[in-house]
């Protein structure tokens, strides 16, 4: 008879895909660097995420990861809540960053990094959470009383006699940390009191001619100012106040005192 052939063993091969890792910093526009992720920054900076996706582990030969990068953008520090979905595709070094963006201040935000998986590596979880609060920067005034439309000298705390035109004069005076920070914008309102403390209730209405209180907008030297104005006997008190605008929070000037009296004849 012929002979009886037996079966080959059986062999089979499991192919399994690289295990993926995804890595993430929050860059200014424009560059890869620093990573400001955890930082406190000032109003005015446009950001983008920046997502790395690796093999993780030791595979020598292992080829680039492809595909797409799916970005979280939360509202929160925690990355906790609601989201806005952003995504980006893996360029030839398997990174991929978000459009470019520029957050509100006083703000806070986090990002959360996944990728899709490829052909070869499997998909990656969600990465650490990014957090990074956005601040506005702070203002101060700095305020002066000025005889007639000149800008010297600082009259405030003074005696003058009636009938002395005066105005008040608001000085935008930059504050640390703000070297070239944004424009501020927006009006200056000067207060008046009818004391030289700034005390009580401030006056409100028209008295010799002038409407108080008074707003005048900042100039193209960051300077507001009153209209010429002539008190009548009594004492004063003005206080410039600014409110915050979408890149700096508001500031109060001191009160500036001022005392009218009447004329006393020469004998």
């Amino acid at each position: 008879p012929g002979a009886v052939l037996e079966d080959a063993a059986c062999e089979w091969v499991c192919i399994d895909k690289y295990p993926s890792q995804v890595n993430t910093q929050i860059h200014e526009a424009g560059g890869h660097s620093p990573d400001i992720q955890g930082d406190t920054v000032y109003v005015g900076l446009t950001i983008h995420d920046h997502a790395y996706v690796s093999v993780d582990g030791t595979y020598p030969g292992a080829p680039t990861p492809s595909g797409t990068v799916n970005f979280k953008l939360f509202e929160t520090l925690d990355c906790s809540g609601e989201f806005t979905a952003l995504s980006g595709t893996l360029d030839g070094s398997g990174e991929a960053i978000t459009s470019d963006f520029t957050p509100d201040g006083d703000t806070v935000l986090s990002y959360e990094a996944s990728y899709s998986g490829d052909d070869n590596f499997e998909t990656a979880n969600d990465s650490a959470c990014e957090p990074l609060t956005i601040i506005k920067y702070d203002s101060e005034l700095r305020t002066e009383i000025h005889e007639g439309s000149g800008h010297s000298p600082d009259i405030q705390g003074q005696t003058i006699d009636v009938l002395t035109t005066v105005h008040d004069h608001a000085f935008w005076n930059e504050v640390s940390g703000a070297s070239g920070a944004p424009t501020p914008t927006g009006p200056v309102t000067f207060e008046l009191y009818l004391n030289s403390s700034c005390a009580g209730e401030q006056f409100v209405g028209g008295l010799a001619g002038v409407t108080w209180p008074f707003s005048a907008g900042l100039d193209g030297s960051f300077e507001a100012e009153t209209a010429l104005w002539t008190p009548p006997v009594g004492q004063y008190g003005f206080i410039a106040k600014w409110a915050e605008d979408d890149n700096y929070h508001g500031s109060v000037g001191a009160c500036e005192p001022l005392l009218v009296t009447d004329l006393i004849p020469d004998v």
